[in-house]
């Protein structure tokens, strides 16, 4: 029963660690924001945040470099779950800005969300120790 507690507590910090990170990278991207605009590239867009779930990731190993999961099969389903949770939670987030009214940015919808858990779970899965 323990381990099974001690397992649970591990994906609940991986989660917490890339929920809050994602969504500290969203605030500031709407700092800088430039609104979900249907003709910009959407490629480029997915590209970029890709490229700032890579740099999120980094960044969290450099602040947690130990994997919170320490069983190879959990680490490896965190990949595949974890991001599609974020990305749901990043979509709960634009829906809320969008019925208040506020302006909604690309990491907003889900796609988006989810390249930025996934590219930032795969660096995690990577290079954690």
């Amino acid at each position: 029963m323990e381990d099974i507690l001690v397992a649970i507590l591990q994906c609940l910090w991986e989660f917490v660690l890339q929920a809050l990170c994602e969504i500290v990278f969203e605030l500031i991207c709407h700092v800088f924001k430039r609104t979900y605009n249907r003709t910009s590239s959407s490629f480029l867009a997915a590209t970029g945040y890709t490229a700032l779930g890579m740099v999120a990731g980094g960044i969290s190993l450099s602040l947690a470099p130990h994997a919170f999961i320490h069983r190879e099969s959990l680490r490896v389903l965190n990949v595949f779950v974890t991001p599609v949770m974020v990305a749901l939670i990043m979509v709960g987030i634009g829906s809320i800005r969008t019925h208040k009214g506020k302006e909604i940015i690309r990491l907003d919808k889900f796609k988006y969300a989810y390249l930025f858990a996934l590219a930032m779970a795969l660096v995690r899965f990577v290079g954690a120790k």
